[in-house]
């Protein structure tokens, strides 16, 4: 569900904020896609094994992509 994620919401990774999502688009029924632009000196902390998770901030409902090394 990525209600209330929208283009500006931020990625984090250990509780750093390290990008943006730049763009969310429906793909199906079952599938979005998004897009995300990370800063590229923390490039280096995201291996090809990471997973991301839409995850909530804060009690107003905002959401964030969380990734998961």
């Amino acid at each position: 569900n990525v209600s209330n994620l929208k283009p500006g919401s931020y990625v984090e990774l250990k509780g750093i904020r390290v990008g943006a999502v730049q763009d969310i688009r429906i793909i199906s029924e079952a599938e979005v896609e998004i897009t995300a632009k990370i800063l590229e000196r923390e490039l280096k902390w995201i291996r090809k094994d990471s997973t991301v998770a839409i995850s909530n901030a804060g009690l107003v409902g905002d959401k964030f992509l969380e990734v998961t090394a």
